[in-house]
């Protein structure tokens, strides 16, 4: 039993290397055992793997069950903190779309908790994971389509309040609020 453990220990990369994350200049960089790492060193090395977003602004790291993302330059602008990143948004006929880039400066993010936050453009939480989930809203592109219970009123109280609203935070299935560019939460 001892060697099937000293076995799976050094034969798995999460247990046989550490890394974390140091925000620096607005990007991210990779340390090992405190030291700076190069981060096409560290995909090699860690076994993480880079895929292309739809849309061109950044690609998708995954490492292990984690995920983040880099710019079009290459450089780590969300570590892989997290279980999935970006919003979804109802686009008309097409129904339900998923998407990793960022909008009005914001992306989504999932913590180990299952709760949703939002993200700022250079990785920073600018919203704690405490909601079920965090729609983009969809409005230009689907018309005045309302499918979420309490869209409407999110809606409403936005014009009210003269505030450009970019995304829905919803608990229980209902959008309980709203967010604006930058990522201030309103209640509705």
């Amino acid at each position: 039993m001892k060697w099937l453990v000293l076995f799976l220990f050094l034969c798995s990369p999460s247990w046989a290397q550490s890394y974390d994350f140091q925000q620096t200049d607005g990007y991210w960089r990779v340390l090992k055992d405190g030291q700076s790492v190069e981060l096409d060193t560290w995909i090699k090395q860690s076994g993480a793997e880079v895929e292309s977003c739809v849309h061109e602004d950044c690609s998708l790291v995954r490492w292990g069950s984690k995920v983040g993302l880099l710019d079009k330059v290459g450089r780590l602008v969300v570590p892989p903190r997290y279980r999935k990143l970006g919003m979804t948004t109802y686009v008309g006929e097409v129904g339900w779309v998923h998407s990793t880039q960022f909008f009005h400066g914001i992306t989504g993010f999932q913590a180990d908790n299952q709760k949703w936050g939002l993200l700022d453009h250079k990785g920073g939480v600018v919203q704690q994971p405490i909601f079920d989930e965090i729609l983009y809203d969809g409005y230009f592109f689907s018309g005045n389509i309302n499918p979420i219970p309490g869209m409407a009123k999110c809606r409403e109280k936005a014009q009210q309040r003269g505030h450009r609203l970019v995304s829905f935070a919803l608990q229980g299935g209902t959008a309980v609020g709203y967010f604006v560019p930058g990522g201030k939460y309103c209640a509705r």
